[in-house]
């Protein structure tokens, strides 16, 4: 019984191995799979090809800010009464924040893109011998990328839509229609416009 069970073993080691060999052999090939698993997250997440959960809700809350901005200077400017029109302005800030959301994560993976190809990440041959060294120049290199492009999502974004709702509240549509309204179509206006700019951006990086 004891010769059946060695030659058993021996079917996964041919060449005469210890114990602890066949141990690290088993070990290897059950770590493959994972290895791989975390490669497809990194890639997905990482990479922002997909955002996670907590930075959509974090977009959503950022892009309430230049909405909210542009009432403050609508009640100012144009007069807008915000207590008696509470219900169309709120769907009308929602729907905005909701499209300028997805253009934040949009430009932002668009210019994490352009900017790997400009700054190329740490390559090992800069660290021999020191593979520590070389994962912490990896993890800033990611964090420093991450940083700059969403910086830059949310300030390109950001300025584009005040500037559209200011040129279409205060100029084009001034006195045509109730204030109310004006900031209504405004606001979805300059959502839809940073939004299908984002798109664009986003499908340059891919040619």
């Amino acid at each position: 019984k004891n010769f059946l069970k060695k030659s058993t073993e021996n079917r996964h080691c041919p060449a005469p191995c210890s114990p602890r060999t066949r141990e690290k052999k088993k070990m290897a090939g059950a770590k493959s799979p994972t290895k791989k698993d975390d490669l497809d997250e990194l890639l997905m997440h990482d990479y922002g090809r997909r955002a996670s959960v907590p930075k959509k809700i974090l977009y959503f809350f950022l892009a309430l800010l230049p909405f909210e901005i542009s009432l403050v200077i609508f009640t100012r400017v144009l007069d807008l009464d915000i207590f008696s029109t509470y219900l169309l302005i709120s769907i009308s800030v929602f729907v905005s924040a909701i499209v300028l959301s997805l253009a934040y994560h949009n430009l932002t993976f668009a210019r994490s893109v352009k900017l790997r190809k400009t700054f190329h990440e740490p390559t090992k041959s800069l660290f021999r011998n020191k593979p520590e060294e070389h994962q912490h120049a990896l993890v800033k290199y990611e964090s420093k990328l991450k940083q700059s492009s969403f910086a830059y999502s949310i300030a390109y974004n950001n300025v584009l839509v005040m500037a559209i709702m200011l040129v279409l509240g205060a100029y084009v549509l001034k006195d045509k229609i109730q204030p109310e309204v004006n900031f209504g179509i405004s606001s979805v206006v300059a959502g839809a416009i940073a939004y299908i700019n984002s798109i664009s951006a986003r499908k340059l990086v891919h040619e």
